[in-house]
Protein backbone atom coordinates (compact mmCIF):
# COMPACT_ATOMS: atom_id res chain seq x y z
CA UNK A 1 0.00 0.00 0.00
CA UNK A 2 0.97 3.28 -0.33
CA UNK A 3 0.76 6.45 2.60
CA UNK A 4 1.13 10.01 2.33
CA UNK A 5 3.67 11.27 4.86
CA UNK A 6 5.56 15.38 4.08
CA UNK A 7 3.15 15.83 1.21
CA UNK A 8 5.77 13.23 0.04
CA UNK A 9 3.59 9.17 -1.03
CA UNK A 10 5.54 6.25 0.42
CA UNK A 11 5.72 2.70 -0.46
CA UNK A 12 4.72 0.39 2.85
CA UNK A 13 4.00 -3.24 2.51
CA UNK A 14 6.14 -6.71 3.15
CA UNK A 15 7.83 -8.72 1.32
CA UNK A 16 7.95 -12.82 0.74
CA UNK A 17 9.99 -13.45 3.40
CA UNK A 18 8.24 -11.50 6.09
CA UNK A 19 10.37 -8.27 5.94
CA UNK A 20 8.68 -4.49 5.81
CA UNK A 21 9.56 -2.36 3.01
CA UNK A 22 8.95 1.33 3.68
CA UNK A 23 10.72 3.48 0.88
CA UNK A 24 10.06 7.00 -0.39
CA UNK A 25 8.37 6.99 -3.90
CA UNK A 26 9.52 10.77 -4.16
CA UNK A 27 6.01 11.71 -5.67
CA UNK A 28 3.05 14.18 -4.91
CA UNK A 29 1.46 12.46 -7.44
CA UNK A 30 -1.06 9.60 -6.14
CA UNK A 31 -1.72 7.95 -9.59
CA UNK A 32 2.32 7.68 -10.06
CA UNK A 33 2.96 6.59 -6.27
CA UNK A 34 0.21 3.87 -7.16
CA UNK A 35 2.23 2.69 -10.55
CA UNK A 36 5.79 2.72 -8.67
CA UNK A 37 4.47 1.07 -5.66
CA UNK A 38 2.79 -1.74 -7.71
CA UNK A 39 6.63 -2.02 -9.39
CA UNK A 40 8.40 -2.06 -6.34
CA UNK A 41 6.07 -4.68 -5.02
CA UNK A 42 6.40 -6.91 -8.16
CA UNK A 43 9.74 -6.52 -8.03
CA UNK A 44 10.49 -7.69 -3.81
CA UNK A 45 7.77 -10.51 -4.17
CA UNK A 46 8.13 -11.58 -8.07
CA UNK A 47 10.97 -14.31 -6.37
CA UNK A 48 9.47 -18.20 -6.56
CA UNK A 49 7.21 -18.63 -4.23
CA UNK A 50 8.14 -20.67 -1.32
CA UNK A 51 8.21 -24.71 -2.15
CA UNK A 52 7.49 -26.12 1.11
CA UNK A 53 5.17 -27.95 -0.82
CA UNK A 54 4.78 -28.41 -4.49
CA UNK A 55 1.46 -28.29 -4.30
CA UNK A 56 0.67 -24.31 -3.02
CA UNK A 57 2.39 -21.72 -1.21
CA UNK A 58 1.30 -20.81 2.17
CA UNK A 59 -1.33 -18.49 3.07
CA UNK A 60 0.80 -15.63 3.68
CA UNK A 61 2.80 -15.89 0.44
CA UNK A 62 0.19 -15.53 -1.43
CA UNK A 63 -1.36 -12.78 -0.01
CA UNK A 64 1.92 -10.73 -0.50
CA UNK A 65 1.92 -11.91 -4.10
CA UNK A 66 -1.43 -11.34 -5.05
CA UNK A 67 -1.58 -7.64 -3.45
CA UNK A 68 1.44 -6.79 -5.54
CA UNK A 69 -0.31 -8.83 -8.87
CA UNK A 70 -3.65 -7.99 -8.95
CA UNK A 71 -5.33 -5.48 -10.11
CA UNK A 72 -8.36 -5.15 -7.96
CA UNK A 73 -6.09 -5.25 -4.51
CA UNK A 74 -3.66 -3.04 -6.47
CA UNK A 75 -5.98 -0.67 -6.89
CA UNK A 76 -8.07 -0.56 -4.17
CA UNK A 77 -9.32 2.43 -2.69
CA UNK A 78 -9.62 1.43 0.97
CA UNK A 79 -5.88 -0.49 1.43
CA UNK A 80 -7.03 -0.33 5.10
CA UNK A 81 -10.30 -2.06 4.95
CA UNK A 82 -7.94 -5.21 2.57
CA UNK A 83 -5.20 -5.46 4.58
CA UNK A 84 -7.67 -5.77 7.92
CA UNK A 85 -9.87 -8.75 5.95
CA UNK A 86 -6.10 -10.52 5.25
CA UNK A 87 -5.16 -10.08 9.32
CA UNK A 88 -8.69 -11.51 10.12
CA UNK A 89 -7.98 -14.38 7.51
CA UNK A 90 -4.82 -15.25 8.99
CA UNK A 91 -5.63 -14.75 12.76
CA UNK A 92 -8.33 -17.69 11.85
CA UNK A 93 -6.03 -19.99 9.67
CA UNK A 94 -2.71 -19.00 10.18
CA UNK A 95 0.10 -17.04 7.90
CA UNK A 96 1.87 -20.44 7.00
CA UNK A 97 -0.78 -22.63 6.65
CA UNK A 98 -0.71 -24.10 2.88
CA UNK A 99 -3.37 -23.58 0.66
CA UNK A 100 -3.76 -26.53 0.03
CA UNK A 101 -4.48 -27.63 3.40
CA UNK A 102 -8.10 -25.04 3.24
CA UNK A 103 -10.70 -27.39 2.05
CA UNK A 104 -14.47 -27.08 1.80
CA UNK A 105 -14.72 -28.23 5.10
CA UNK A 106 -12.11 -25.79 6.62
CA UNK A 107 -13.95 -22.98 4.74
CA UNK A 108 -17.35 -24.20 6.06
CA UNK A 109 -16.09 -24.63 9.52
CA UNK A 110 -14.52 -20.97 9.22
CA UNK A 111 -17.97 -19.16 7.98
CA UNK A 112 -19.50 -21.25 11.29
CA UNK A 113 -17.08 -19.28 13.44
CA UNK A 114 -17.73 -16.31 11.65
CA UNK A 115 -21.55 -16.68 12.15
CA UNK A 116 -21.66 -17.58 15.70
CA UNK A 117 -19.45 -14.23 16.63
CA UNK A 118 -22.27 -11.95 14.87
CA UNK A 119 -21.00 -10.98 11.93
CA UNK A 120 -22.82 -9.42 9.14
CA UNK A 121 -23.22 -11.46 5.98
CA UNK A 122 -21.30 -9.12 3.88
CA UNK A 123 -18.53 -9.13 5.91
CA UNK A 124 -18.47 -13.02 6.10
CA UNK A 125 -18.80 -13.19 2.10
CA UNK A 126 -15.46 -10.63 2.07
CA UNK A 127 -13.63 -12.63 3.94
CA UNK A 128 -14.82 -16.01 1.78
CA UNK A 129 -14.16 -13.63 -1.73
CA UNK A 130 -10.60 -12.55 -0.21
CA UNK A 131 -9.72 -16.47 0.17
CA UNK A 132 -11.50 -17.12 -3.24
CA UNK A 133 -9.02 -14.95 -4.89
CA UNK A 134 -5.50 -16.14 -3.58
CA UNK A 135 -6.86 -19.89 -4.68
CA UNK A 136 -7.64 -18.36 -8.23
CA UNK A 137 -4.36 -16.38 -8.44
CA UNK A 138 -2.53 -19.56 -7.54
CA UNK A 139 -4.36 -21.58 -9.64
CA UNK A 140 -4.22 -19.55 -12.92
CA UNK A 141 -1.69 -17.46 -12.50
CA UNK A 142 1.37 -19.23 -10.56
CA UNK A 143 0.98 -22.38 -12.37
CA UNK A 144 -0.50 -24.51 -8.94
CA UNK A 145 -2.52 -26.33 -11.32
CA UNK A 146 -2.84 -28.95 -8.75
CA UNK A 147 -4.54 -27.01 -6.23
CA UNK A 148 -8.11 -27.70 -5.71
CA UNK A 149 -10.44 -24.37 -5.25
CA UNK A 150 -12.49 -25.61 -1.83
CA UNK A 151 -16.50 -24.95 -2.91
CA UNK A 152 -17.74 -21.92 -0.73
CA UNK A 153 -21.10 -20.83 0.37
CA UNK A 154 -22.31 -17.33 0.21
CA UNK A 155 -23.67 -16.16 3.01
CA UNK A 156 -27.28 -14.11 2.86
CA UNK A 157 -26.39 -10.38 2.71
CA UNK A 158 -29.08 -8.16 4.78
CA UNK A 159 -31.12 -6.12 2.62
CA UNK A 160 -30.10 -3.08 4.10
CA UNK A 161 -31.41 0.11 5.71
CA UNK A 162 -34.63 0.76 5.43
CA UNK A 163 -34.92 3.72 7.56
CA UNK A 164 -35.00 7.26 6.48
CA UNK A 165 -35.87 10.49 8.25
CA UNK A 166 -39.30 12.15 8.11
CA UNK A 167 -40.06 15.91 7.36
CA UNK A 168 -40.48 16.13 11.21
CA UNK A 169 -37.09 14.83 12.21
CA UNK A 170 -35.37 16.79 9.44
CA UNK A 171 -36.84 19.94 10.90
CA UNK A 172 -35.86 19.08 14.58
CA UNK A 173 -32.60 17.87 13.42
CA UNK A 174 -31.56 21.11 11.67
CA UNK A 175 -33.37 22.98 15.26
CA UNK A 176 -30.67 21.51 16.96
CA UNK A 177 -27.92 22.26 14.99
CA UNK A 178 -28.87 25.67 14.34
CA UNK A 179 -28.84 26.44 18.45
CA UNK A 180 -25.02 26.76 17.43
CA UNK A 181 -24.31 25.09 21.21
CA UNK A 182 -21.42 23.69 20.02
CA UNK A 183 -18.58 25.27 17.49
CA UNK A 184 -19.43 23.70 14.67
CA UNK A 185 -23.13 23.12 15.00
CA UNK A 186 -24.20 25.67 12.03
CA UNK A 187 -21.36 24.59 9.69
CA UNK A 188 -23.34 21.26 10.72
CA UNK A 189 -26.74 22.51 9.83
CA UNK A 190 -25.17 23.97 6.47
CA UNK A 191 -24.17 20.02 6.09
CA UNK A 192 -27.16 18.25 6.75
CA UNK A 193 -29.46 20.14 4.29
CA UNK A 194 -26.57 19.85 1.46
CA UNK A 195 -27.19 15.72 2.27
CA UNK A 196 -30.16 15.96 1.98
CA UNK A 197 -30.66 18.05 -1.59
CA UNK A 198 -27.77 16.63 -3.28
CA UNK A 199 -27.79 12.68 -1.97
CA UNK A 200 -23.86 12.91 -2.03
CA UNK A 201 -22.22 10.48 0.35
CA UNK A 202 -20.69 12.70 3.27
CA UNK A 203 -16.87 11.70 1.88
CA UNK A 204 -17.99 13.64 -1.28
CA UNK A 205 -19.58 16.35 -0.15
CA UNK A 206 -16.22 17.12 2.14
CA UNK A 207 -14.10 17.30 -0.79
CA UNK A 208 -16.35 19.42 -2.48
CA UNK A 209 -13.90 22.79 -3.47
CA UNK A 210 -14.59 25.87 -5.01
CA UNK A 211 -13.77 24.29 -8.46
CA UNK A 212 -16.17 21.69 -8.07
CA UNK A 213 -19.56 23.70 -8.46
CA UNK A 214 -20.79 26.52 -10.87
CA UNK A 215 -23.40 28.74 -10.60
CA UNK A 216 -23.88 29.56 -13.87
CA UNK A 217 -24.48 26.16 -14.75
CA UNK A 218 -26.26 25.89 -11.05
CA UNK A 219 -24.63 22.27 -11.17
CA UNK A 220 -22.16 20.56 -8.21
CA UNK A 221 -19.28 18.00 -10.36
CA UNK A 222 -18.58 14.94 -8.28
CA UNK A 223 -15.29 14.02 -9.38
CA UNK A 224 -13.89 11.12 -7.45
CA UNK A 225 -16.75 9.11 -5.93
CA UNK A 226 -16.82 5.42 -5.08
CA UNK A 227 -17.89 4.79 -8.84
CA UNK A 228 -15.07 6.29 -10.28
CA UNK A 229 -17.49 8.13 -12.60
CA UNK A 230 -17.61 11.75 -12.45
CA UNK A 231 -21.57 12.95 -12.31
CA UNK A 232 -23.01 16.41 -11.90
CA UNK A 233 -25.67 17.18 -9.44
CA UNK A 234 -28.14 19.93 -9.69
CA UNK A 235 -28.35 22.69 -7.42
CA UNK A 236 -31.60 23.31 -5.46
CA UNK A 237 -32.39 26.86 -4.20
CA UNK A 238 -30.99 25.64 -0.71
CA UNK A 239 -27.61 24.30 -1.90
CA UNK A 240 -27.14 27.30 -3.55
CA UNK A 241 -27.74 29.65 -0.55
CA UNK A 242 -25.58 27.40 1.33
CA UNK A 243 -22.65 27.65 -1.26
CA UNK A 244 -23.26 31.11 -1.61
CA UNK A 245 -22.71 31.80 1.64
CA UNK A 246 -19.26 29.72 2.14
CA UNK A 247 -18.25 30.76 -1.35
CA UNK A 248 -15.06 32.08 0.00
CA UNK A 249 -14.20 28.90 1.41
CA UNK A 250 -12.08 26.49 -0.73
CA UNK A 251 -13.24 23.83 0.64
CA UNK A 252 -17.49 24.43 2.12
CA UNK A 253 -17.22 21.86 4.64
CA UNK A 254 -13.62 21.35 5.00
CA UNK A 255 -13.48 21.95 8.81
CA UNK A 256 -14.98 18.07 9.40
CA UNK A 257 -13.45 15.04 8.69
CA UNK A 258 -15.68 11.83 8.42
CA UNK A 259 -15.29 10.69 11.80
CA UNK A 260 -16.14 14.36 13.03
CA UNK A 261 -19.20 14.59 11.17
CA UNK A 262 -20.50 11.31 12.50
CA UNK A 263 -19.48 12.57 15.89
CA UNK A 264 -21.91 15.62 15.91
CA UNK A 265 -24.49 13.62 14.20
CA UNK A 266 -24.34 11.05 17.40
CA UNK A 267 -24.74 14.04 19.50
CA UNK A 268 -28.09 15.25 17.82
CA UNK A 269 -29.30 11.43 17.91
CA UNK A 270 -28.88 11.74 21.75
CA UNK A 271 -30.40 15.26 21.90
CA UNK A 272 -33.23 13.53 20.14
CA UNK A 273 -33.85 10.27 22.46
CA UNK A 274 -32.69 8.22 19.63
CA UNK A 275 -29.95 6.28 20.72
CA UNK A 276 -31.61 2.87 20.57
CA UNK A 277 -32.61 3.33 16.71
CA UNK A 278 -29.17 2.09 15.13
CA UNK A 279 -29.98 3.28 11.50
CA UNK A 280 -30.37 7.04 12.76
CA UNK A 281 -27.04 7.26 11.04
CA UNK A 282 -25.92 10.09 9.32
CA UNK A 283 -25.68 7.78 6.09
CA UNK A 284 -29.55 7.59 6.10
CA UNK A 285 -29.94 11.28 4.91
CA UNK A 286 -28.55 9.47 1.37
CA UNK A 287 -31.00 6.66 2.06
CA UNK A 288 -33.80 9.69 2.13
CA UNK A 289 -32.97 10.82 -0.95
CA UNK A 290 -33.39 8.33 -2.86
CA UNK A 291 -36.20 7.16 -1.17
CA UNK A 292 -37.79 10.95 -1.67
CA UNK A 293 -37.23 10.98 -5.57
CA UNK A 294 -39.13 7.93 -5.73
CA UNK A 295 -41.88 8.53 -3.68
CA UNK A 296 -42.37 11.01 -6.19
CA UNK A 297 -42.67 8.98 -9.67
CA UNK A 298 -38.73 9.92 -10.60
CA UNK A 299 -37.38 7.45 -13.20
CA UNK A 300 -35.27 5.14 -11.39
CA UNK A 301 -32.54 5.44 -13.89
CA UNK A 302 -32.71 9.03 -13.28
CA UNK A 303 -32.23 7.86 -9.73
CA UNK A 304 -28.98 5.89 -10.36
CA UNK A 305 -27.22 8.83 -12.07
CA UNK A 306 -28.17 11.31 -9.54
CA UNK A 307 -26.95 9.03 -6.50
CA UNK A 308 -23.91 7.83 -8.61
CA UNK A 309 -24.79 4.24 -8.09
CA UNK A 310 -22.93 2.26 -11.08
CA UNK A 311 -26.10 -0.65 -11.05
CA UNK A 312 -29.37 -0.16 -11.13
CA UNK A 313 -29.44 -2.93 -8.32
CA UNK A 314 -27.76 -0.86 -6.00
CA UNK A 315 -30.24 1.96 -6.26
CA UNK A 316 -33.13 -0.80 -5.72
CA UNK A 317 -31.50 -1.39 -2.40
CA UNK A 318 -32.21 2.12 -1.87
CA UNK A 319 -35.74 2.71 -3.43
CA UNK A 320 -38.33 0.88 -1.77
CA UNK A 321 -41.56 1.15 -3.60
CA UNK A 322 -43.81 3.04 -1.48
CA UNK A 323 -47.79 3.16 -1.29
CA UNK A 324 -46.87 7.22 -2.43
CA UNK A 325 -45.48 5.57 -5.44
CA UNK A 326 -48.12 3.22 -6.36
CA UNK A 327 -50.28 6.08 -5.76
CA UNK A 328 -48.26 7.72 -8.60
CA UNK A 329 -48.69 5.62 -11.17
CA UNK A 330 -52.69 5.05 -10.32
CA UNK A 331 -53.12 8.42 -11.05
CA UNK A 332 -50.62 8.58 -14.43
CA UNK A 333 -53.15 5.77 -15.76
CA UNK A 334 -56.37 7.62 -14.24
CA UNK A 335 -55.12 10.89 -16.21
CA UNK A 336 -54.33 9.09 -19.48
CA UNK A 337 -57.78 7.61 -19.31
CA UNK A 338 -59.27 10.78 -19.01
CA UNK A 339 -58.10 12.02 -22.20
CA UNK A 340 -59.56 9.10 -24.50
CA UNK A 341 -61.40 11.02 -26.87
CA UNK A 342 -65.09 9.66 -25.71
CA UNK A 343 -66.60 10.36 -29.70
CA UNK A 344 -64.39 7.87 -30.55
CA UNK A 345 -66.01 4.99 -28.79
CA UNK A 346 -66.14 2.01 -30.79
CA UNK A 347 -69.79 1.15 -29.98
CA UNK A 348 -70.90 4.25 -32.05
CA UNK A 349 -70.66 4.18 -35.69
CA UNK A 350 -68.62 6.91 -37.25
CA UNK A 351 -70.27 10.21 -39.04
CA UNK A 352 -71.03 7.93 -42.68
CA UNK A 353 -72.67 5.10 -41.11
CA UNK A 354 -75.03 6.84 -38.87
CA UNK A 355 -75.95 8.83 -42.12
CA UNK A 356 -76.90 5.92 -43.79
CA UNK A 357 -78.95 4.59 -40.44
CA UNK A 358 -81.14 7.24 -40.60
CA UNK A 359 -82.17 7.31 -44.17
CA UNK A 360 -82.84 3.32 -43.94
CA UNK A 361 -84.91 4.69 -40.75
CA UNK A 362 -86.62 6.71 -42.81
CA UNK A 363 -87.49 4.77 -45.60
CA UNK A 364 -88.85 2.11 -43.61
CA UNK A 365 -91.31 5.16 -41.93
CA UNK A 366 -93.02 5.74 -44.99
CA UNK A 367 -93.33 2.28 -46.02
CA UNK A 368 -97.11 2.57 -44.82
CA UNK A 369 -97.85 5.45 -46.55
CA UNK A 370 -96.44 4.49 -49.76
CA UNK A 371 -98.28 0.99 -49.83
CA UNK A 372 -101.46 2.81 -49.26
CA UNK A 373 -100.74 4.98 -52.45
CA UNK A 374 -99.94 1.95 -54.27
CA UNK A 375 -103.73 0.34 -52.92
CA UNK A 376 -105.50 4.17 -54.23
CA UNK A 377 -103.88 3.91 -57.24
CA UNK A 378 -105.03 0.08 -58.48
CA UNK A 379 -108.06 0.99 -57.59
CA UNK A 380 -109.21 4.00 -59.41
CA UNK A 381 -106.34 3.29 -61.76
CA UNK A 382 -103.34 5.36 -62.88
CA UNK A 383 -104.37 8.80 -64.24
CA UNK A 384 -104.31 8.84 -68.02
CA UNK A 385 -101.38 11.23 -69.62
Amino acid sequence: MITLRNSVWWADFYDSSGRRIRKSLKTTDKKIAKELAAKLMAGETGKPLSQNSSSSPTLEEAWIKAHAEYGGWREAKSQATLEGTWKQVALHFGGDTLLSSIDTRAMTAYAGAMREAGLSGSTINQRMSFISILFKQAITMWGYEKLTMPTIVRAKVAEGRTRRITAEEELKVLEWFKRGLRPRHNDMADLVAFLLDTGMRLSEALRVNDASYCFIQGSITIWENKGDRPRAVPMTPRVRAILTRRKNMTTPFGMFTVDSAEHEWDWVRTKMDLDADKEFVLHVLRHTVGSRLADAGVDGFIIQKFLGHKSITTTQKYIHVSVAGMNKATEVLTKLQTQIPRDRDVTKPEPFERRRDHAARRRRANEPLLIRRSLVRAQVGEPKE
